[in-house]
């Protein structure tokens, strides 16, 4: 597996002139807010058509939600490396699978060609031909950290520090576009108590207090040099950013909402056999 690992790095070395495209991204909204939109749960009590008008970064399953044509989403990020491929390696099933995930996020990229999408290099050849608004970011491996590469190294020209999920990504990208401050929505892994569930789930959101400090501390670190402010639950608060409940940002918490109340039939039927395949949770 390490010799998989060594030629898989020199292989997408040699492909390190395409990160070079990024470079028309730098510091286009400089000093300007934005939001960074996760997947989280708490997504499914706020109403978007109370939210403040900035621009959008969001991610992964995001754009399946109906209620995204309230927001102006101009950036999306679809983290892990070869997710795009028709098969994956599924670790929860140890074997290679079908990949259902690929089956959306080729679609936003197909349907939604005005938004400027980031994946990881290693998607390079997953599609016959690249499209306009397709780019891509190449991150370092953990253990370049050790001997003192810059934790705070953003620039997405080049391999940029680990990125382990969907906010490390959001995060790098916009400081790297000039964003100097940005409002997260839907990232309820800050928040104390922990909210669990995703805005896609079928199961609603529920607290489990546990040991988050390992993703608190990357998350502080990455976000230097950025002013955060978190919307968070009534009854939760962030420990590390400013924070704000839905209610005192929005004006009020809205109704919740079922996935079905903002997701159509066909994707929920995909996102349950994904999940019976062990390629997400419900």
């Amino acid at each position: 597996m390490k010799i998989v690992r060594f030629i898989a790095k020199l292989f997408w070395k040699l492909h390190s002139d395409i990160l070079l495209r990024n470079n028309s991204f730098k510091n286009i909204h400089k000093d300007e807010k934005c939001y960074l939109i996760g997947n989280g749960a708490s997504l499914k009590y706020i109403d978007y058509t109370l939210l403040p008008k900035f621009k959008a970064i969001g991610t992964t399953y995001l754009l399946l939600d109906t209620r995204t044509k309230y927001l102006d989403i101009a950036y999306y990020i679809i983290p892990d490396t070869y997710i795009y491929y028709k098969y994956c390696y599924t670790p929860r099933l140890k074997k290679f699978t079908k990949n259902y995930k690929a089956i959306f996020f080729k679609e936003f990229i197909k349907k939604y060609k005005k938004i400027n999408f980031f994946v990881h290099l290693s998607n390079y050849y997953a599609l016959f031909q690249n499209p306009n608004n397709l780019n891509f970011y190449y991150d370092a491996e953990s253990k370049n950290l050790k001997k003192g590469i810059d934790k705070n190294l953003y620039d997405i020209t080049c391999p940029v520090q680990p990125l382990y999920g969907s906010l490390d990504i959001m995060l790098n990208i916009a400081k790297f576009m000039g964003f100097k401050e940005v409002i997260l929505l839907g990232c309820d892994y800050l928040g104390d108590p922990v909210l669990q569930g995703h805005l896609y789930s079928n199961s609603e959101p529920f607290i489990e207090n546990g040991d988050n400090l390992e993703y608190i501390d990357r998350i502080k670190e990455i976000a230097k040099n950025i002013d955060v402010t978190v919307i968070l639950p009534e009854n939760t608060k962030c420990n590390i950013f400013r924070y704000k409940s839905i209610k005192e940002y929005t004006g009020k918490v809205s109704n919740y909402r079922k996935n079905s109340d903002f997701i159509s039939k066909e994707n929920i039927d995909l996102l349950n056999l994904a999940s019976r395949n062990k390629q997400l949770f419900m």
